[in-house]
């Protein structure tokens, strides 16, 4: 059986847990509208390649963070 003390320790860290996971979902959700921002305003200038490649790089970056979690 668990005892109250042990039972409010798990909670804080359960609570713990769920506020870093918030935090990554946030930051997941920024770094998503960023890419989607950055495309829609290439959608009318593709030719510019520093466009392109700063959407790719940032991309990359975001999903290599992603990825190692």
């Amino acid at each position: 059986m668990v005892n109250e003390g042990e039972f409010l320790e798990m909670t804080n860290h359960f609570k713990e847990v769920v506020e870093k996971k918030d935090a990554e979902i946030l930051q997941l959700k920024k770094d998503m509208m960023l890419i989607y921002g950055l495309i829609r305003a290439s959608d009318e200038n593709w030719e510019d390649i520093h466009f392109v490649e700063l959407i790719r790089d940032y991309a990359s970056t975001f999903c290599s963070k992603f990825l190692e979690k």
